[in-house]
């Protein structure tokens, strides 16, 4: 469960739920190579040193707020988490960034599960109260009926495994129930096309939901069913992981 981001090669949209599509406007084409200053400037200013404070104030005042910026740095975070393995300094700092970006500007689509890929790298970085607080965050806002344009199975999952370093196993499993109804909504909604079994098993967050839902004696009849669903012909499947 821990090892949920490790994603294989597969295309870096793995927080996109049954609309994912819809969320690669987020990210503009040809512009990643021209922002790869930006983003290492914005490492280093979360990196404790005599340009800390220089660099941050640089930071926060050539990152404009908007959708497509943030996305770049959502992502790009997104993948430093995938491909650190147990390390999440730099994916953390540019997480963080995006978060409070989004949440700063009320893009309140996007804010649940931004929080909840930050509290993964704070985790993963050794805060695992920190990672509890932001994932708990993330699912109040669900709660009071914040929207959500990406997969909200991070979320849980961070809360959860968060939950689990503290030694709160039962609210480690109380986050996985918690998870499991807003993935079958996400199920439901594949209704009809042959990509619900695909969408529970190569999605690592969704895996790795379903997998401690397993384990917990938590899985829906609906889910069991899809995962049992044969899959597409290989030729006309589409899988994003990340």
């Amino acid at each position: 469960m821990t090892q949920w981001m490790r994603g294989g090669t597969l295309l870096l949209i793995g927080v996109l739920g049954a609309a994912g599509g819809a969320f690669a406007q987020d990210k503009p084409a040809g512009k990643t190579d021209k922002l790869d200053p930006m983003i290492e400037a914005m490492i280093k200013a979360g990196t404790p040193g005599p340009e800390h404070q220089r660099l941050a104030a640089l930071a926060g005042s050539w990152v404009p707020h908007d959708r497509a910026t943030l996305g770049v740095l959502f992502y790009r975070g997104i993948e430093l988490l995938r491909d650190g393995g147990g390390e999440g300094g730099d994916a953390r700092t540019l997480l963080r960034i995006a978060a409070q970006g989004y949440r700063a500007t009320r893009m309140l689509d996007v804010v649940p599960v931004a929080l909840g890929c930050w509290a993964e790298a704070e985790r993963r970085c050794g805060d695992a109260r920190r990672a509890r607080e932001l994932a708990a965050e993330a699912v109040a806002l669900f709660d009071e009926g914040s929207p959500s344009l990406l997969n909200e199975a991070p979320v849980f999952l961070a809360l959860h495994d968060a939950c689990v370093d503290l030694g709160v196993l039962e609210d480690a499993r109380g986050a996985i129930a918690h998870g499991v109804p807003r993935l079958l909504t996400r199920v439901k909604g594949l209704a009809g096309t042959p990509y619900a079994r695909t969408f529970l098993t190569q999605l690592a967050p969704n895996a790795g939901l379903i997998a401690a839902a397993e384990a917990y004696g938590l899985l829906p009849a609906d889910l069991a069913a899809a995962m049992a669903a044969d899959s597409p012909p290989a030729s006309t499947s589409t899988v994003f992981a990340y």
